[in-house]
């Protein structure tokens, strides 16, 4: 007997935790950023041992708190004299 696949629930999802990796592919960013936004506060995270998870329920709230907040956590050192 083969075990019955089990559908992805909302639940599931909600639970999954991603990677730096994962996160700076998506918001498309380098990993030292992303693990730089974790450090200082910018994105909710857990630690465990030297990784660093960060739970997918939280990415949306983290980058819309960053937009609506004109967080520099999202631009270059560079681009910084754009916004002045």
């Amino acid at each position: 007997m083969t075990p019955a696949r089990r559908r992805s629930t909302a639940a599931d999802r909600a639970l999954r935790m991603h990677t730096v990796r994962e996160v700076a592919e998506l918001w498309q960013l380098n990993e030292g950023r992303v693990r730089r936004m974790c450090h200082v506060g910018l994105i909710r995270h857990i630690r465990i041992g030297r990784w660093i998870r960060i739970p997918s329920h939280t990415l949306q709230e983290d980058l819309h708190a960053l937009l609506d907040a004109g967080q520099p956590g999202l631009s270059s050192h560079q681009d910084q004299k754009w916004n002045a």
